[in-house]
Protein backbone atom coordinates (compact mmCIF):
# COMPACT_ATOMS: atom_id res chain seq x y z
CA UNK A 1 0.00 0.00 0.00
CA UNK A 2 2.88 2.58 0.42
CA UNK A 3 4.44 1.61 -2.36
CA UNK A 4 0.89 2.62 -4.10
CA UNK A 5 0.98 5.94 -2.15
CA UNK A 6 4.31 6.73 -3.58
CA UNK A 7 3.33 5.94 -7.32
CA UNK A 8 -0.04 8.00 -6.75
CA UNK A 9 2.14 10.93 -5.28
CA UNK A 10 5.04 11.02 -7.91
CA UNK A 11 2.12 10.92 -11.26
CA UNK A 12 0.27 13.60 -9.16
CA UNK A 13 3.04 15.29 -8.68
CA UNK A 14 3.85 15.18 -12.34
CA UNK A 15 -0.03 16.08 -13.56
CA UNK A 16 -0.04 19.22 -11.25
CA UNK A 17 3.48 20.46 -13.07
CA UNK A 18 2.43 19.70 -16.27
CA UNK A 19 -0.83 21.60 -15.81
CA UNK A 20 1.13 24.42 -14.02
CA UNK A 21 3.49 24.80 -17.22
CA UNK A 22 -0.21 24.41 -19.55
CA UNK A 23 -1.32 27.64 -17.09
CA UNK A 24 1.88 29.76 -17.80
CA UNK A 25 2.33 29.20 -21.81
CA UNK A 26 0.53 31.67 -23.68
CA UNK A 27 -2.48 31.08 -25.60
CA UNK A 28 -2.20 29.97 -29.41
CA UNK A 29 -4.87 30.60 -31.74
CA UNK A 30 -5.57 26.95 -32.98
CA UNK A 31 -4.30 27.03 -36.78
CA UNK A 32 -7.59 24.41 -37.73
CA UNK A 33 -11.27 24.62 -36.07
CA UNK A 34 -11.97 22.05 -33.76
CA UNK A 35 -14.08 19.72 -34.83
CA UNK A 36 -18.00 20.51 -34.32
CA UNK A 37 -21.22 18.54 -34.59
CA UNK A 38 -23.79 20.09 -37.42
CA UNK A 39 -26.50 20.10 -34.85
CA UNK A 40 -26.79 23.95 -34.39
CA UNK A 41 -28.58 25.62 -36.46
CA UNK A 42 -26.41 29.31 -37.07
CA UNK A 43 -29.06 31.20 -38.41
CA UNK A 44 -31.14 32.98 -35.95
CA UNK A 45 -35.45 33.20 -36.37
CA UNK A 46 -34.74 31.25 -39.80
CA UNK A 47 -38.38 30.45 -39.79
CA UNK A 48 -39.30 33.79 -39.32
CA UNK A 49 -41.61 32.80 -36.69
CA UNK A 50 -40.25 35.68 -34.05
CA UNK A 51 -41.45 39.47 -34.65
CA UNK A 52 -40.23 42.85 -33.35
CA UNK A 53 -42.65 45.05 -32.23
CA UNK A 54 -43.08 46.77 -35.67
CA UNK A 55 -44.40 42.93 -37.21
CA UNK A 56 -40.54 42.50 -38.86
CA UNK A 57 -38.79 38.99 -38.09
CA UNK A 58 -35.88 39.57 -35.43
CA UNK A 59 -32.36 39.22 -37.04
CA UNK A 60 -33.47 39.46 -40.66
CA UNK A 61 -33.48 43.11 -42.45
CA UNK A 62 -35.47 43.57 -45.56
CA UNK A 63 -34.69 46.25 -48.55
CA UNK A 64 -36.81 46.55 -51.65
CA UNK A 65 -39.70 44.67 -52.23
CA UNK A 66 -39.29 41.94 -49.31
CA UNK A 67 -41.91 41.76 -46.91
CA UNK A 68 -43.23 38.92 -44.12
CA UNK A 69 -46.26 36.98 -45.13
CA UNK A 70 -48.31 34.91 -42.47
CA UNK A 71 -49.56 31.66 -44.13
CA UNK A 72 -51.17 28.62 -42.33
CA UNK A 73 -48.18 27.23 -41.64
CA UNK A 74 -46.13 29.70 -40.25
CA UNK A 75 -44.14 33.14 -41.96
CA UNK A 76 -42.11 33.45 -45.00
CA UNK A 77 -40.74 36.26 -46.39
CA UNK A 78 -41.54 37.25 -49.62
CA UNK A 79 -39.43 38.91 -52.45
CA UNK A 80 -40.74 40.88 -55.47
CA UNK A 81 -38.09 42.29 -56.41
CA UNK A 82 -37.02 42.58 -52.89
CA UNK A 83 -33.96 41.11 -51.38
CA UNK A 84 -33.58 40.16 -47.25
CA UNK A 85 -30.35 39.40 -45.46
CA UNK A 86 -28.80 37.89 -42.20
CA UNK A 87 -25.60 38.33 -40.02
CA UNK A 88 -24.10 35.05 -39.15
CA UNK A 89 -21.83 36.77 -36.23
CA UNK A 90 -23.92 36.42 -33.27
CA UNK A 91 -21.01 34.64 -31.45
CA UNK A 92 -19.83 31.04 -31.65
CA UNK A 93 -17.98 28.86 -34.56
CA UNK A 94 -19.11 31.48 -37.09
CA UNK A 95 -17.53 34.87 -36.04
CA UNK A 96 -14.38 35.93 -37.58
CA UNK A 97 -11.52 32.96 -37.25
CA UNK A 98 -7.51 32.46 -37.74
CA UNK A 99 -8.81 29.54 -39.62
CA UNK A 100 -11.33 28.04 -42.42
CA UNK A 101 -14.89 27.01 -41.44
CA UNK A 102 -17.07 25.07 -43.81
CA UNK A 103 -20.68 25.28 -43.41
CA UNK A 104 -23.62 23.67 -44.94
CA UNK A 105 -26.67 25.85 -46.01
CA UNK A 106 -30.14 24.83 -46.42
CA UNK A 107 -33.52 26.82 -47.42
CA UNK A 108 -36.95 26.09 -48.61
CA UNK A 109 -38.04 28.49 -51.90
CA UNK A 110 -40.80 28.43 -54.78
CA UNK A 111 -41.68 30.96 -57.13
CA UNK A 112 -40.88 31.81 -60.54
CA UNK A 113 -37.35 32.53 -62.21
CA UNK A 114 -34.21 32.66 -60.22
CA UNK A 115 -32.99 33.17 -56.44
CA UNK A 116 -29.94 34.23 -55.90
CA UNK A 117 -28.13 33.46 -52.56
CA UNK A 118 -25.04 34.47 -51.79
CA UNK A 119 -22.54 35.23 -48.96
CA UNK A 120 -21.35 38.65 -48.01
CA UNK A 121 -17.95 38.33 -46.62
CA UNK A 122 -16.42 40.74 -44.08
CA UNK A 123 -13.16 41.48 -41.75
CA UNK A 124 -13.28 43.73 -38.90
CA UNK A 125 -10.09 44.67 -37.37
CA UNK A 126 -10.13 46.45 -34.27
CA UNK A 127 -9.81 50.22 -34.04
CA UNK A 128 -9.78 52.34 -31.65
CA UNK A 129 -10.68 55.52 -32.88
CA UNK A 130 -13.62 54.20 -34.74
CA UNK A 131 -17.12 54.59 -33.89
CA UNK A 132 -17.91 50.87 -33.38
CA UNK A 133 -14.45 50.10 -32.30
CA UNK A 134 -13.53 48.48 -35.19
CA UNK A 135 -13.17 48.80 -38.83
CA UNK A 136 -14.97 46.78 -41.43
CA UNK A 137 -13.85 45.76 -44.72
CA UNK A 138 -16.38 43.91 -46.89
CA UNK A 139 -14.59 41.95 -49.91
CA UNK A 140 -15.85 41.54 -53.34
CA UNK A 141 -16.91 38.32 -54.38
CA UNK A 142 -14.72 36.91 -57.07
CA UNK A 143 -15.93 33.17 -59.04
CA UNK A 144 -13.42 31.41 -57.58
CA UNK A 145 -14.86 32.22 -53.94
CA UNK A 146 -18.00 30.35 -54.51
CA UNK A 147 -19.61 32.50 -52.50
CA UNK A 148 -22.55 32.94 -54.92
CA UNK A 149 -25.21 30.79 -56.16
CA UNK A 150 -28.25 30.65 -58.59
CA UNK A 151 -31.30 28.59 -57.77
CA UNK A 152 -34.14 28.00 -60.07
CA UNK A 153 -37.19 28.11 -58.96
CA UNK A 154 -40.80 26.30 -59.22
CA UNK A 155 -44.40 26.78 -58.02
CA UNK A 156 -43.93 23.94 -55.77
CA UNK A 157 -41.58 24.63 -52.59
CA UNK A 158 -37.99 22.89 -52.82
CA UNK A 159 -35.32 22.26 -50.62
CA UNK A 160 -31.85 23.84 -51.84
CA UNK A 161 -28.91 23.35 -49.97
CA UNK A 162 -25.13 23.58 -50.61
CA UNK A 163 -21.59 23.97 -48.76
CA UNK A 164 -19.13 27.03 -48.45
CA UNK A 165 -15.84 27.45 -46.79
CA UNK A 166 -15.74 31.10 -44.91
CA UNK A 167 -12.04 31.97 -45.34
CA UNK A 168 -9.66 32.44 -42.80
CA UNK A 169 -9.96 36.20 -41.04
CA UNK A 170 -13.20 36.50 -42.55
CA UNK A 171 -17.03 36.46 -41.06
CA UNK A 172 -19.86 35.97 -43.35
CA UNK A 173 -23.58 37.07 -43.89
CA UNK A 174 -25.99 35.81 -45.99
CA UNK A 175 -28.22 37.53 -48.73
CA UNK A 176 -31.26 36.13 -50.66
CA UNK A 177 -32.55 38.29 -53.74
CA UNK A 178 -35.48 37.41 -56.54
CA UNK A 179 -37.95 38.95 -58.45
CA UNK A 180 -40.52 36.33 -57.56
CA UNK A 181 -40.04 33.76 -54.84
CA UNK A 182 -41.05 33.30 -51.28
CA UNK A 183 -38.62 31.98 -48.97
CA UNK A 184 -38.73 29.44 -44.99
CA UNK A 185 -36.92 27.82 -43.24
CA UNK A 186 -33.18 29.13 -43.73
CA UNK A 187 -30.27 27.16 -41.95
CA UNK A 188 -26.61 27.17 -41.65
CA UNK A 189 -24.69 24.68 -39.96
CA UNK A 190 -21.07 24.40 -39.46
CA UNK A 191 -19.83 20.78 -40.66
CA UNK A 192 -15.74 20.89 -40.33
Amino acid sequence: MKKMNVLFAIVLGAMTAAVSAEEKAPAKAPEKAPAVEAEKNHVKNGSFEELDKDGKPKFWSLRGKAELVKTEKGNVIKLSKGETYHLLAYGGELNQKPYERKIAFSFTASGKGKLYFYFVRYTDTRDAKAKNGYTRKIHKNLPEDKASFAFTLTETPQVFSGEYTIKANEWVGIFFNSADAVLDDVSVRHIK
